[in-house]
Parts: structure tokens; sequence; C-alpha cells
């Protein structure tokens, strides 16, 4: 055991060790820098910003811009903590029209590296500065000269007095991919500026100036020639001042070598990147409901009137809150049903469903468990479903699910269903956090055969609003409830024929023999079982299968095998 130290006295911390504290808040990864810093180079009204990354931004991040530009006088302001240009008042906070307003991040910069600055301002260019920081310390201050204004910052040896702070740096290829993340967001709010990006002293990115507003073009420009493989569509709303463009995107066939390898998706508010998981889970829930297992991104901006928008949450400013957050909901969740039913209509899904009969199915399993593959014969052809996705239904729980260019599974949707929600809520804490709980924009409308005493109903819409499902009665005389909700653990399933089947299970459970919030969980998780047995419909079983959360579980392999394509070429051609 640890011998405890002597009781200290209170007193003030060095000015240098609170500014190494206070920059772990802004200051937590290369990624954060380069954001910090072209944010200061976009409020300084740069045209043109141009990047160098070395060593996953560890080593160099330089960022040069074509700014404004400061004077000498300012240079040592400008990395004093809590000095800022942006706002004079507390009312300013919510009449933002800047990125930077806290007046921290050059400071927490200075404190934690080797950081050089110089600049050249637009109106005074003789009054020029240069300024130098050695881990907090200032080592150098002077006079600049130079024929272009702007400025320009060089990051050196990051981290190099917190050492352990690099222990907690994931690896370069982590950071890269980060940053990347970072310049993205950027390149996508503000095509009216050209970037240059250079990665370890390789040849420069460049990404030319677009006119302001032309988000496809810019969109196009990141991602070179996978563009082409893409359906992009843009759609636009508004209500009571807020504004939504938004950019929906999947790959125009099915074909996995042409998916988006990394998820493109980017919310943006007043231009400013921000990350929000219910925002995120309402889209990628809609467009599922209509795109079922094809992936799609998207990017959504959001012109919010600043009074209605509080930015000032966290320092590193990704976490915001809205003052009307269910207008934001309302018109995103419309958007991605437009878009939704415009790619069902032109019918992106080619998947075909069919039954094979119990013969064949006999054949494939002594074929496999004894014989081995089975060779088609030469003068056979392939069916054209073979070239699509295809389901096919061995029984009530089992499917053979293939995939062109790709591979085949026998697959059970509903044991993977039960599974993924076993664990999922297993790990949950009931009541549920209010974080862990997501709005249905379109109330989905359960019946229950027995609605039982007025009280009883009460009692059981109180329990599952503890599970995170709220829901209300459609009328007094009505035999139906409307759910308003959904938890996490349904995040990734189609949520109506989930709940259709899960919620008036749970309710024959409870009005006959009625349970507490303690109780509640070993009630979902046998409800669960008892659900996943069926019966289901092939129709359901296609919207199971082809759902986020069924394939992400394909890939790990639950509930689901590989088979031999040979083998099964020949069960198909045999129908």
């Amino acid at each position: 055991m640890t011998q405890a130290s002597p009781k200290q006295k209170i007193q003030l911390l060095p000015r240098h060790l609170v500014d190494q504290i206070k920059a772990g808040e802004v200051i937590e990864r290369p990624a954060a820098i380069v954001k910090e810093l072209i944010e200061n180079s976009l409020d300084a009204q740069a045209k043109h910003i141009d990047v160098q990354i070395d060593d996953g931004g560890l080593t160099l991040i330089s960022i040069c811009d074509d700014g404004i530009g400061m004077s000498q006088e300012e240079l040592p302001l400008a990395f004093t903590r809590h000095a800022t240009s942006k706002i004079t008042r507390f009312e300013d906070l919510y009449q933002l029209y800047s990125f930077g307003f806290r007046g921290e991040a050059l400071a927490g910069l200075a404190s934690v590296s080797r950081v050089t600055c110089s600049t050249i301002p637009q109106d005074a260019p003789s009054s020029g500065g240069k300024i130098e920081f050695h881990g907090g310390e200032q080592v150098f201050l002077g006079p600049f000269h130079g024929s272009t204004q702007g400025t320009s910052i060089y990051v050196r040896d990051l981290f190099f007095n917190t050492p352990a702070r690099l222990k907690f740096i994931r690896s370069k290829k982590t950071e890269i991919q980060q940053i990347k993340k970072v310049l993205h967001a950027f390149l996508l709010t503000h095509p009216e500026t050209s970037f240059s990006i250079r990665w370890n002293q390789q040849d420069k990115e460049l990404y030319p100036a677009v006119a302001a507003g032309q988000y496809i073009k810019r969109v196009e420009q990141l991602l070179g020639k996978r563009a082409a493989t893409l359906e992009v569509a843009e759609y636009q709303d508004e209500f009571q001042g807020h504004r939504v463009h938004a950019i929906f995107m999947h790959p125009k066939t099915t074909s996995a070598s042409e998916k988006i390898s990394n998820k493109f998706q980017f919310l943006f508010a007043n231009k400013r990147y921000f990350l929000d998981r219910k925002i995120h889970y309402l889209l990628t829930n809609a467009l599922n409901e209509y795109l079922q297992g094809i992936d799609s991104d998207f990017i959504i901006y959001l012109e919010i009137p600043p009074g209605e928008l509080d930015v000032n949450v966290h320092p590193n400013k990704t976490e915001i809150k809205f003052a009307g957050p269910q207008i934001i909901h309302a018109l995103l969740s419309g958007l991605a049903k437009r878009f939704g039913q415009s790619q069902k209509e032109m019918s992106i899904l080619p998947v075909h469903s069919r039954t094979l009969d119990q013969q064949d199915f006999n054949a494939w399993q002594t074929s496999m468990s004894n014989q081995g593959p089975i060779s088609p014969s030469p003068e056979s052809k392939t069916p054209a479903t073979f070239n699509l996705p295809t389901i096919f239904e061995l029984s009530h729980q089992t499917f053979l699910y293939h995939l062109p260019k790709t591979e085949t599974y026998l697959v059970r949707p509903f044991s993977a269903l039960e599974l993924l929600l076993q664990a999922r809520i297993e790990k949950s804490l009931f009541p549920l956090r209010e974080d862990n709980i997501f709005p249905i924009l379109i109330g989905i409308p359960i019946s229950l055969e027995q609605m039982g005493p007025h009280e009883q109903i009460k009692d059981f819409l109180a329990l599952l609003n503890v599970a995170g499902l709220e829901a209300t009665v459609a009328s007094p005389d009505s035999r139906s409830i409307i759910l308003r909700t959904f938890p996490h653990y349904f995040h990734g399933f189609p949520l109506a024929p989930l709940c259709e089947k899960f919620i008036p299970l749970l309710w024959e459970k409870f009005s006959t023999v009625p349970f507490s919030v303690a109780q509640l969980k070993q009630e979902i998780l046998t409800t669960i079982c008892q659900m996943a047995e069926g019966p289901w419909s092939m129709h359901e079983a296609h919207q199971f299968i082809l759902c986020p959360a069924f394939q992400d579980a394909l890939h790990q392999r639950l509930s689901s095998q590989p088979l031999d394509e040979t083998f099964l070429r020949g069960v198909f051609e045999k129908k």
C-alpha cells in the first residue's frame, strides 16, 4: 500500500503548469491542432490555406494562409490565454459568426510544443512580427518583413515536454485519418477557399476554389474517381429560420468493390463540424428503411439562427446544443425519406427472393457433410438472378444469402437478432440515459389485441418508457399505441417489424402477470427469445437480412457461414 504523502498547503499552480493542464482539453491530438489553426485562418478571411503534415503531426504541423494577419504588437497577446478578438461580452456567445472565441488554443499549443509564428498584417505590412515558444517559454519576439500578407505557424515536436501525453496518441495511421477527417470537413464547408495539402514531404494535394455554395463540386474533388461510381442527390428544406442542405450518396451498383470504404458522413451547423449521436442514428435508420443494406453516406449543412445555437459546450467545440432540436430532427427525417423513396422508385435494390424446396436442401446438406462440392454440368448456364443479391428460403429460420462477386452465406437472421439484442441489453442499465434514446419522427402504431384496464396500460407504458420505448395511446377507444422513441439497443434493426412483434409479446406477459422495473430487463430478454422463434414472413426476413445490424454480424460470422459457390451454382441451376 502506498504511503500517504504529507498534507500540502493550498497554493496557486505555476502559469506554465496551468497552460499544460488546460492544453489537454483543446490540444488532445494532432487533428485538434489542425482544426484550431485552420479555424483561425478562416476567421482571418483567408482565401488560400497551405497545410503540411509530417509524421502524423507529431514532428510538424504547418498552416500558412493569406488572411488579414497581425502586427508584432498583437503577437504576444495571441498566445496569451483568454485573449481573443472574437467576443467582448457574454451575450456575444449567442451571436457567434466566427469559429474561435475562447482564446485557449494558441496558449495551450505553445505550452506543449515548439511553435514559430510569423505574420504580416494586411493594413500595415511594415508592422509584421515573428514569435517563438519552446514548451511555454517565449524565446523570440521581433519584426518580420515579407512580400505577402497573412500568417504562417509551424508546430514542431508536439508534446516534447509532456512525454506522458504521447502514450495516449494512437498509431500514426490513425492520427493521419483523424487529420484527414478534419481537413475534409473544412474543404466541404469552404469550397470558395483553395487548399494545398502535403503529407511527409510528398507531392501536394491541390483543391482549387470553386464558387461559394458549389458543394457537389468540392465533393467530387475529394472523392476523385470514386465520385463516378456514386449516386449523388441534393435536397433542401427550411422551417422557422432553420435551413437544411443535404447531400446523400450511395453506390450506383451493389458490387462490394464499389462501396465507400471509409464512411463519408459529416454534420455541419453554420459551417461548424459537430458530432451528434441522435442525428446520426436518425439519418442512418431513415436511410436504411429505404436502402436496406446498401452503404449510404451523407453531408448535412444546417443554417441555424445564431441565437438558437450554443457552441460553448466543450472546449473542442464539436459538441453543440440546439434550442429547437425537434425542428432539426423533423427536417432531416423528411429529407432522408424523400431521398430514400426516390431511390426505391429507381429500383436500386435488385434483390431476388424465392423458396428452395426440401429436396434441394437435403441434397445440399448431404453434399456439404459427406461428398464435398457438386460441380455444375458444363453445358448449364448461370441464371440471371445469380448476378443479383439473392435470398433463398430454406426454412422459416434459415436462408441462403448470395452476394455477387463476393460470397454466399447460410444465414439465420433471427438467431442473430436474438444474440445481438441480448448482448446489447445485458450491457444496458435501466432506466436508460437520455443520450441512449432516439426520436421516431413519424410514430409507429403498435396494435395490442387486449388493451386491458386504463391503469394497467398506464403502468405498461411507464415500463416501456424506462426501456427507452416512449409510447402513447392512439385514442381512448383504440386498441393501438403510438411508439415515439426507440432505445440504442434497437439501432440498426428495422424498427417497425421489430417493435410490432416485440411490444405485443411483452404486453401479453405483463397483462397476464404484471412485473416491476427490477424485473424488466429479464422479461425483455425472455421476450426477445420468444420473438426470435417467429413466425416471420419472407418480407420480414428480407428486411432483417439487409439491415445494418445484421450486415455487421454477417462480417463477424454471427449466425452465418460462407458456402462453396461452385456447389451453390449447381443448386441454383437445378431450379
